[in-house]
């Protein structure tokens, strides 16, 4: 999945849910997606 999509579709649910879904994807992919996660809610 696209990062900035996967990251528009994280960023709108509960973090539990977030992380849980990010334990089953690529360690480096999931790095990403969490920075860009966290530039949004700055």
């Amino acid at each position: 999945m696209d990062i900035k999509v996967a990251s528009e579709i994280l960023s709108r649910i509960a973090d539990r849910k977030a992380s849980k879904i990010l334990e089953n994807v690529d360690k480096d992919q999931a790095a990403k997606i969490s920075e860009r996660i966290a530039e949004r809610k700055k």
